[in-house]
């Protein structure tokens, strides 16, 4: 009898192994299988991210391919030129970059095409620059104005914008699948066992640290949002923390500092007249004016709608007022053309205001020159004046 009880107890104790070692390689597979989601997902992750900067950077250097065919056929300087194949080059390296890490069909066919569209616009560039080169000004300007390329250029920026909204759109696509399967998951694993519910209690805490990070990582994706889209010159945000920054520094140092606040006249009647491509064109030529007229040290910004705002270290506001008439002169002897060809020409009105007697502090220096666009304004506009403060 204690013999038969003896090996039932064995037997217990063998079920017991069994049941203890079936539970640890369900256990082993879960935790696995938990693994490689969060692998899979961190990848994905990673990935996305490195999509959408790279598609912000193609439509950057697509606009800086458009920007410098302008100036450099507008102003005939063949320099523009080195910054054009530079756009050129990493246009090309961001869609090889795009043809490495998409996979969803539609994004795919959106690269396809305009990688045909960036070639086309290629040979108008190569065109372009060739008449420049032997001094075919008027040639180079008659096809940057022809057809073909207008609509190359609409179809390319177009074409960059679809893509980074297809990218986006996958994002969230495929972050919702992968949020249902692990929550799937979840379900499972709490249905086994007390061992299995404390392993997805750490499961569940990795994901949640997994998604705490994307939604740092997207946040520091935001805050690197600059620049302004259409211009590609520091946004209001970017300009005024540079401008803090050299506030501080002029302040500091006891060295000059001036302020110009550019806005164009009447640009409500340009978007009237042109249509708003247009006058998109006009603040695209005026950012590439600005930024061809100030030096590196110098902060440049697009502050909202038609205005512009420059800072200048280490400069009077004598040396902003001889800036601001060059500025000016230039603008006014600018043409551009609308979608019906007819040229369209504008000027604008500038502020200047420099640190000094009366004037302290970032908040003080863009009042003085607003104050003094505002007069120039009032004064008839097409002109430059000069705060009082």
């Amino acid at each position: 009898m204690a013999g038969r009880e003896q090996s039932i107890a064995e037997s217990r104790n063998h079920w017991l192994l069994i049941s203890f070692a079936i539970s640890a390689l369900l256990l082993l597979l879960l935790v696995g299988s938990l693994l490689h989601t969060q692998r899979t997902l961190a990848r994905f992750e990673t990935t996305q991210i490195e999509l959408e900067h790279i598609a912000g950077e193609l439509l950057y250097h697509i606009q800086g391919l458009q920007t410098s065919a302008m100036l450099a056929a507008s102003t005939g300087d063949l320099n523009w030129q080195q910054r054009h194949q530079t756009h050129q080059r990493a246009a090309r390296r961001s869609l090889a970059r795009l043809d490495e890490l998409a996979s969803e069909a539609a994004v795919v066919e959106t690269l396809g095409t305009l990688r045909e569209r960036l070639e086309q616009a290629e040979g108008l560039y190569r065109d372009i620059f060739q008449a420049l080169t032997q001094g075919r000004t008027e040639e180079a300007e008659a096809i940057l104005d022809g057809w073909p390329h207008v609509r190359n250029r609409k179809a390319l920026r177009s074409g960059a914008q679809e893509l980074s909204h297809l990218l986006r759109d996958d994002v969230r696509s495929r972050l919702a699948v992968q949020q249902r399967l692990t929550r799937s998951t979840v379900q499972a694993v709490a249905a086994i066992s007390v061992v299995m519910l404390f392993c997805w209690y750490m499961a569940l805490r990795s994901w949640s640290l997994s998604l705490r990070k994307r939604r740092e990582q997207e946040a520091e994706v935001l805050y690197l949002s600059y620049h302004d889209e259409l211009t590609g010159l520091q946004n209001r945000r970017g300009f005024m923390e540079a401008a803090e920054e050299a506030v501080a520094r002029s302040v500091r140092y006891g060295r000059p500092l001036s302020a110009l606040f550019i806005d164009v006249d009447y640009f409500k009647q340009v978007n009237d007249a042109g249509g708003h491509a247009a006058g998109d064109r006009v603040l695209v030529r005026l950012a590439g004016l600005l930024s061809g007229e100030v030096r590196d040290c110098d902060v440049l910004g697009r502050l909202g709608g038609e205005e512009f705002g420059v800072l200048l270290p280490e400069t009077t506001p004598q040396g902003g007022l001889q800036l601001a008439e060059r500025i000016r002169g230039r603008v006014a002897a600018m043409a551009v053309d609308d979608d019906d060809g007819h040229r369209l020409r504008v000027t604008v009105s500038i502020g200047v205001a420099g640190m000094g007697t009366g004037v302290e502090g970032l908040e003080g220096l863009l009042r003085a020159a607003d104050d003094a666009l505002y007069a120039a304004k009032s004064g008839g506009r097409d002109r430059v004046v000069a705060s009082e403060a």
